[in-house]
């Protein structure tokens, strides 16, 4: 069970299943590929990045049904614990896989969201006590970079 964020690489191999579980409703079947997976039990959502191949996402919907979704390469789906919703994006992919390599990239990332991956990162807490920096979906405060 995955508690955490992986990266993964698996070569195809029909013969033996690969699946990854989270502590939510929601599992990974790999069927070849390489893809990055984030499932802190802490959080409210699961990330999946899928960088090449394809896996087969299984999870609870808002109906308590359960659902599929066959990712494409360069698609990143987030799941929520809570709400059961599902939003399929295409992303920036080193944003999501860069750490893997000790690198931290930022692109057009709201600065909010900057804090929290540099707290992950680092294990560090940041206090912001200047309210302006804080942003609302409306605000254009973003940060291109790299970290290493």
């Amino acid at each position: 069970m995955l508690n955490g964020e992986a990266y993964f690489s698996v070569h195809k191999d029909k013969s033996k299943r690969f699946t990854v579980s989270t502590p939510f409703d929601i599992k990974a079947e790999v069927l070849g590929t390489e893809f990055n997976m984030e499932a802190y039990a802490a959080d409210s959502s699961v990330r999946t990045t899928l960088v090449s191949g394809s896996i087969r996402l299984s999870f609870l919907d808002d109906n308590q049904k359960h659902k599929s979704f066959l990712m494409k390469p360069n698609e990143e789906f987030t799941y929520n614990q809570y709400t059961k919703k599902v939003k399929v994006d295409k992303p920036y992919i080193p944003t999501q896989t860069s750490w893997k390599d000790g690198l931290v990239v930022f692109r057009n990332t709201p600065f909010n969201e900057a804090l929290k991956v540099l707290s992950k990162r680092f294990n560090v807490e940041f206090i912001v006590k200047t309210t302006s920096y804080i942003t609302t979906p409306s605000q254009d405060l973003s940060m291109d970079s790299t970290y290493n």
